[in-house]
């Protein structure tokens, strides 16, 4: 293992290349970095879309990097150009005949009337479904080194120099690793790190480092991608040694980050050694292709008075077939796309920016604001209580218009009278009245004939206690329709009252 006390100096010098001196001993050579280079992963439109707006379809609609518009317009030119080559061959009387125009009519109809044969949209769907799902497993391994290097911030304790020379080369490691895999999978990795000298140029890797990692020598030229990581877990184990990391537990935690951002890039090698069997988008590009090509005769307006299939309007411009050849053509670019998002297209992942942000981050959080803490003093929510500060258009408001994370129905307002006791009048076919409910043999039988029961059959009481009742009072009973509830403000209302009735009789005729 290289000395570590040799590359202490050459550890912080600035490449040129990058956009910020990367190894600065400062902090604030962090803030050099340019807005105007943010790490985007891809065109981001997010802005555009923070407000439902009428106008976001437009806004999205008229960009042009990244957009179907880029993507497909070359083809769709090519397409239009062999469209009227085909329909000037069909109606120029100086190449085909008035016969091979009929000819040419009739296979326009048989062409045109067998189009949905081809499944395109279930193939596409089906296809983009499957890159979709790599696409996004591979944007949640791309490898982030921040909980790797607060993990080893927090656990390499030492402000002394070789202390913090320890940091720093263990997230370095980790760095040269993932540069190690970006340069073998993405070709803006490659174009920037063409070699190991490179490497070296841009700070990743030392001298003395690189004749050890050229003496590592594998059969078949096997990948040496893991070799940095290696060397940082066992330097992990030195710093245990010398007590620098303080308990096994610690240790363990440390290796256990160092395993999660291998397997990261491990993931990200898988899905470029086996990407998708290549007879599927054969299979989609095949389909796409053919559709299109026997559009152009089947498409065509035909223009035969005896023609069956003779264009109602001649307008010439296939405006309607332009159409799906944007929706279909396009759909399969975005899987081409999705296919590989290490390339070079627009919407493609930024792996350079991501190997800035990772040095940068890292060697800011082992080194440049290792053991920092603000001055500890009382806030200011200890010491007065004070409305949260909103500007008027950003005030935060509840799905119903109050506060924040309060239940749907916690805002109702609800009114309940409260009296001591009710009166139900039931209405028999006559229209009388009556404070009576029904007896046990009646029941609600007579329902079924579409009337209530007969205003003779009230009169009689029945003790409500045989019911399990909502009220706490104890021996309720119910005279003819006159409840009586206990306690003062007891609510009770005529709707109560019948549905309290219905369960007497239900209970006494079973």
């Amino acid at each position: 293992m290289v000395s570590l006390a040799s590359v202490i100096e050459r550890d912080r010098f600035t490449f040129s290349s990058l956009p910020i001196p990367l190894y600065s001993s400062s902090l604030s050579s962090l803030s050099s970095f340019p807005s105007s280079t943010p790490f985007s992963m891809t065109v981001s439109y997010n802005l555009d879309v923070s407000r439902n707006s009428w106008f976001n379809a437009f806004k999205i609609l008229f960009r042009w990097r990244g957009s179907i518009w880029r993507l497909v317009w070359k083809e769709l030119f090519l397409w239009l150009l062999t469209y009227y080559a085909v329909m000037i061959f069909y109606r120029s009387e100086w190449i085909l005949t008035p016969d091979g125009q009929r000819v040419f009519e009739r296979l326009a109809h048989h062409i045109s009337t067998r189009f949905d044969w081809i499944p395109l949209t279930f193939i596409l769907a089906f296809f983009v479904n499957i890159v979709l799902a790599r696409w996004t497993r591979i944007i949640d391994n791309m490898g982030y080194i921040e909980n790797s290097a607060i993990t080893v911030a927090m656990t390499v304790r030492g402000a002394v120099e070789n202390d913090i020379i320890a940091r720093r080369a263990m997230v370095r490691y980790l760095c040269l690793s993932q540069v190690l895999v970006f340069r073998d999978i993405s070709v803006k990795v490659r174009r920037r790190f063409p070699n190991l000298e490179s490497i070296i140029q841009a700070g990743f890797m030392e001298e003395e480092e690189r004749e050890i990692f050229e003496k590592v020598e594998l059969d078949n030229n096997l990948n040496k991608y893991w070799l940095p990581i290696n060397w940082a877990s066992n330097l992990a184990f030195r710093l245990r040694d010398t007590n620098n990391v303080k308990s096994e537990p610690a240790l363990m935690q440390i290796l256990v980050e160092f395993k999660n951002f291998r397997t990261n890039l491990q993931t990200l090698c898988n899905f470029d050694w086996v990407p998708v069997p290549v007879a599927y988008p054969q299979v989609v590009y095949f389909a796409v292709t053919i559709y299109f090509l026997l559009a152009l005769v089947g498409r065509q307006f035909i223009i035969g008075n005896e023609a069956e299939n003779k264009a109602v309007l001649d307008i010439v411009f296939p405006f309607m077939t332009i159409l799906q050849f944007v929706f279909y053509v396009g759909w399969m670019k975005v899987a081409e796309s999705l296919l590989n998002p290490m390339g070079e297209d627009d919407d493609h992942f930024e792996c350079n920016s991501l190997i800035d942000k990772n040095i940068a981050t890292a060697l800011a959080i082992v080194d440049d604001t290792f053991d920092q803490v603000p001055p500890l003093k009382m806030d200011r929510f200890k010491t007065q209580i004070q409305d949260p500060l909103y500007p008027e258009n950003a005030v935060p408001k509840g799905p119903h218009g109050g506060p924040q994370f309060t239940g749907s129905a916690a805002h109702l307002v609800t009114f309940t009278k409260s009296r001591r006791s009710d009166s139900v009048a039931a209405i028999d076919d006559y229209g009388s009245k009556k404070n009576s409910i029904p007896t046990k043999e009646t029941g609600f039988s007579q329902t079924c004939n579409g009337r209530l029961p007969d205003p003779t059959d009230f009169g009689n009481s029945f003790d409500s206690s045989i019911l399990n009742s909502p009220f706490s009072a104890t021996n309720s009973t119910v005279s003819g329709f006159n409840y009586s509830m206990p306690g003062e403000n007891s609510p009770f209302d005529a709707g109560a009252a019948l549905s309290l009735a219905t369960f007497i009789i239900i209970a006494q005729n079973t």
